[in-house]
């Protein structure tokens, strides 16, 4: 009769905890999304610097690293670009924002043409203060609607380059 209370005991105990981790991992687990993801095409070899180009002159984005594997995938990824809020994150503390682009170029066969198909994704966090210690830091928040929009119009730019200018399929 004890170990069946002992059994039980143990069970009960287990189900609350598998219970609590499951309501805890749903609500409080701090994962937000903070990315725009988009297909940017499909373009020959050499499209994918003259992107990484144009999202450096024209969007000015640096460029913080390079990748390219042995198996002809590449990406690039940009420093965090620092900016006023867009419109709608204003707040009475006026804090700055981040965004950060990476373009990831993956073969794609075709006989005797190297092409790649590219995606776009871009990155949002905000600068928050710990209001207990007075520490400034920035952490990845919800992506508003203006930052989605903001997104949005750098990858069809980019996207645009690749149907038209730089040889997409």
């Amino acid at each position: 009769m004890k170990n069946r209370k002992s059994l039980s005991t143990i069970i009960l105990i287990a189900s609350v905890l598998f219970l609590t981790n499951c309501a805890s991992s749903n609500t409080g687990s701090g994962l937000v999304d903070n990315t725009f993801k988009e297909d940017l095409g499909t373009v020959e070899d050499f499209g994918f610097d003259i992107l990484v180009r144009r999202l450096e002159s024209r969007h000015q984005y640096e460029i913080a690293r390079r990748q390219d594997f042995g198996s002809g995938e590449a990406y690039v990824e940009t420093y965090w670009k620092r900016t006023l809020p867009f419109g709608e994150t204003l707040t009475k503390r006026n804090y700055e924002v981040e965004t950060r682009i990476t373009i990831r170029a993956r073969p794609k066969s075709r006989s005797g043409v190297r092409l790649y198909n590219l995606s776009f994704v871009g990155e949002y966090r905000q600068q928050v203060t710990n209001d207990s210690t007075d520490v400034t830091s920035y952490k990845a928040v919800e992506l508003p609607e203006v930052a989605r929009d903001y997104f949005k119009e750098i990858s069809t730019d980019l996207s645009d380059q690749v149907e038209g200018r730089i040889g997409g399929f």
